[in-house]
């Protein structure tokens, strides 16, 4: 083999193990990305006011209360546990692949917590 095709099948065989290398990186940031906010939603406990939750997470994507909420309030695409909403329900989105509904009773306190992903 000539040194100009050795040299050709060096450089294909680095890209190869670049991007084999980036696309692990980006794996493991993109994982590491939900741990700050996984770890937030798993602190919310019954209990817990509306204010307390919205200090921890910050304000709702969506909130529906049981007057008018829709019958199937669940966000598409994300997992759910069937459950009807006693007085009202906050849902975040965290991170990539993360899905929070928080149940409020009449209240304002934690009744619930479901955590799920897509």
């Amino acid at each position: 083999m000539s040194n100009r095709v050795i040299a050709c099948l060096g450089l294909g065989l680095l890209a190869v193990a670049l991007t084999v290398v980036s696309v692990t990186g980006l794996a493991r940031h993109a994982s590491r990305k939900n741990e700050p906010y996984y770890s937030r939603a798993a602190a919310i406990r019954p209990g817990m006011t509306e204010a307390d939750v919205v200090q921890q997470l910050g304000d709702p994507a969506q909130t529906y209360e049981r007057e008018t909420a829709p019958q199937h309030y669940y966000a598409e695409g994300y997992s759910y546990r069937e459950r009807p909403i006693s007085h009202k329900v906050l849902i975040y989105f965290g991170g990539m692949d993360m899905i929070v509904y928080v149940y409020l009773d009449r209240q304002g306190r934690v009744e619930d917590v479901y955590m799920g992903g897509s």
